[in-house]
C-alpha cells in the first residue's frame, strides 16, 4: 500500500476591498451578497460593510490593543445612517481599540451610568459583576446571563425600577417571550437580583418570580427539589442506599454483568460519603483542599455558603471515619475530592434509580410502568431507565424524592442527629447555619469534643443501619464496620440500641397452613 499522502492546500478567500463612496455603496446594495460577507474600506482601517440576511450594516472591526480576540461594533444600517456620520463613529471606535478599550463595553457602561441607581438594569448588572468577581458564575454562564439581560430584559424594563412595574406588566413580559425557557431564565435572574435587596428596599414590592408563579405563568421546577434520604431505623433505607452506592461503584454482577459500574473512580463515592458523614454542602466539599486539613487539631476548615453571597468560614472535627478516608488518599496537594458538582448530581440521580430498581421491594410503580420485565432485573430495562433520566421529568421528580442527591444527604445527617436526641443547639452547630440573631451565636462556641462525639454517633448509626442490612460479621456486642471496610480498614464498632439481626429485618414468610 502506498504511504503517499495527498496534500491539499486550502486558500482563504482574498479580502474584498473598496473605497466607500455613494457610487460603490449603491453597487453593493444592488448585489445579492451572502449573509456575513464583509467588504473592507480602503481608506479607513477596520471600517467594513457587512451583509445580513435582509440588509447591509456599517461596522467597525478590529482587535483592542493587547487582545487576541477581535470585536465587532455595529454602527448602523447602510442607507439609514449617512456615510460621513458612520465614518466619524468608526474613527471614535478605532481610537478606543488602539487604547485597548472595547467600544461595546464602553457604550454599555455609559448607558448604565445614565440610568437611575435603583433601575433594574443597574441592579442586575451589579449583581452579575459581583457573581463573576466571586467566582459564582463561570465565564460561560456569565456570557449567557449578560445575553439574557441585554437581549430580553433590557428592552422590557428600560430605566424602570422594580417598584415601577405592575403585576400585569410582568405577566405581559412572560407571555411575550419567544419561549417558556427564555421567560423562566429571565425571571430567575430578576428574582436573584431582587433577593439581594435589603428588607427595607423590598418593602411593599413583591418578587417578580412570586408574582408570575402566583398567576401560574411559570411552574416551580420540582426536578431540582432536594428531599431528605429516609434515615428511620425501621425502614432499612440507609442500608439499601449503601447497596445502591456500591452498585454504582462496582456494578451488579451475580453470574454475569447485569448492571455495569457507573464510574471508574472512587472520588465521587468518597465525596457523597463525606457529605453523609459530615452534613457539609457539596459546594464546600468540592472546594476542600489539603491545606484546609489540620492534622494537629484534628479539624477541617470549610468555606460554607453564607448570607448575601459571602463565605461562612467554619470547621468540622475529623472523626475516625474521616481520618481513615483522608489518610487513605494518595494526593496531598490541591483539592481533596477530584470530582465536579455535575458529576455528584448525576451520581445522586443514578443512585436513586438503583435504589428504586434494585433495593426496593416491591419495585415502585413509577419504575414498573416503564419496564418490560416486572419480575427480574434486566440489563435492557436498566439501560432504558438510565436514558429516561436524561429527559423524563416525571421520573426525575420521583427520583429526587428519595433524597439521594448531596443536599438530601446533608439533611439526612441532621435527621439522624434528631433521632439520636442530640440537642437543637448542637444540631445547628453541626449544620453551620449562618444566623442573624445574637442568641444563636453561641452555637459556634460549642465545645469541639461535643461536636466530635455528635458526628461520631451519627457515623456509628449509619454504620449500624448498613451492617444490619447487608449482614456484616458480628459478635454479641460488636459488628464489622462496612464503612471502614470500604475505606480499606477492618474495624469493629459497637452495636447500637436500634440494631436488628438479619432475621429481624428479613423474617421468613410463614406459610398459611390449611388442614392437618
Amino acid at each position: 500500500m502506498s504511504r503517499t499522502k495527498t496534500n491539499i492546500l486550502k486558500f482563504s478567500k482574498p479580502k474584498r476591498e473598496l473605497v466607500f463612496n455613494k457610487t460603490n455603496i449603491k453597487k453593493l446594495q444592488d448585489e445579492n451578497l451572502q449573509a456575513r460577507t464583509r467588504i473592507y474600506d480602503k481608506n479607513h482601517q477596520g471600517f467594513i460593510i457587512q451583509a445580513t440576511k435582509s440588509t447591509l450594516m456599517f461596522r467597525s472591526y478590529g482587535k483592542p490593543k493587547g487582545s487576541k480576540i477581535p470585536v465587532d461594533i455595529t454602527i448602523g444600517e447602510v442607507g439609514t445612517i449617512a456615510l460621513d456620520k458612520a465614518i466619524n463613529i468608526h474613527l471614535e471606535n478605532y481610537s478606543m481599540l488602539k487604547q485597548g478599550l472595547n467600544p461595546n463595553e464602553v457604550a454599555k457602561e455609559k448607558a448604565l451610568q445614565e440610568m437611575p441607581m435603583d433601575s433594574i438594569m443597574n441592579m442586575v448588572s451589579d449583581y452579575l459583576k459581583t457573581m463573576k468577581m466571586r467566582g459564582k458564575h463561570s465565564p460561560k454562564n456569565s456570557i449567557t446571563q449578560e445575553g439574557i439581560l441585554r437581549n430580553h430584559i433590557a428592552p422590557f424594563v428600560g430605566k424602570k425600577s422594580f417598584e415601577d412595574i405592575s403585576d400585569n406588566e410582568w405577566k405581559k413580559f412572560v407571555l411575550g417571550n419567544k419561549s417558556e425557557a427564555i421567560a423562566k431564565n429571565c425571571m430567575k435572574l430578576l428574582s436573584a437580583t431582587f433577593n439581594t435587596l435589603s428588607r427595607k428596599e423590598q418593602k411593599d414590592i413583591e418578587n417578580p418570580m412570586t408574582v408570575v408563579r402566583r398567576k401560574k405563568l411559570i411552574n416551580e421546577d420540582n426536578t431540582k427539589k432536594n428531599i431528605v434520604l429516609n434515615t428511620n431505623p425501621d425502614t432499612n433505607n440507609l442500608g439499601a442506599y449503601w447497596n445502591a452506592l456500591m452498585v454504582y461503584l462496582e456494578g451488579f454482577i451475580p453470574d454475569e454483568v447485569i448492571i455495569p459500574p457507573s464510574t471508574k473512580s472512587r472520588e465521587v463515592v468518597d465525596a457523597m460519603l463525606f457529605c453523609l458523614l459530615t452534613g457539609v454542602r457539596h459546594e464546600a466539599t468540592l472546594g476542600l483542599k489539603w491545606e484546609d486539613v489540620n492534622w494537629k487539631e484534628r479539624t477541617i476548615t470549610l468555606y460554607e455558603k453564607g448570607r448575601m453571597g459571602k463565605k461562612n468560614i467554619t470547621s468540622r472535627p475529623i472523626t475516625d471515619y474521616l481520618f481513615v478516608m483522608l489518610k487513605g488518599k494518595e494526593k496531598k496537594k490541591g483539592k481533596i475530592f477530584n470530582t465536579t458538582q455535575a458529576t455528584m448530581d448525576k451520581a445522586g440521580k443514578r443512585i436513586g434509580l438503583l435504589l428504586s430498581y434494585l433495593e426496593t421491594d416491591p419495585t415502585p410503580k413509577f419504575i414498573t410502568k416503564l419496564i418490560k420485565d416486572k419480575q427480574l432485573i434486566n440489563q435492557k430495562d436498566y439501560r432504558l431507565l438510565v436514558k429516561r433520566t436524561t429527559w423524563d421529568k416525571e421520573l426525575n421528580v420521583e427520583l429526587n424524592k428519595l433524597g439521594t442527591k448531596p443536599h438530601g444527604l446533608r439533611r439526612a445527617n441532621i435527621n439522624i442527629a434528631s433521632i439520636l436526641g442530640i440537642s437543637d443547639s448542637v444540631q445547628s452547630a453541626m449544620l453551620d447555619h449562618s444566623s442573624r440573631d445574637i442568641d444563636s451565636q453561641h452555637y459556634r462556641t460549642i465545645d469541639s469534643n461535643v461536636l466530635l462525639d455528635s458526628f461520631t454517633r451519627v457515623g456509628r448509626y449509619i454504620d449500624n443501619r448498613i451492617a444490619e442490612y447487608i449482614g456484616a460479621r458480628e459478635t454479641d456486642d460488636k459488628l464489622e464496620s462496612p464503612i471502614f471496610k470500604y475505606l480499606g480498614e477492618s474495624v469493629k464498632v459497637n452495636k447500637d440500641n436500634y440494631y436488628q439481626t438479619a432475621k429481624q429485618i428479613f423474617p421468613k414468610e410463614i406459610e398459611y397452613k390449611i388442614g392437618d
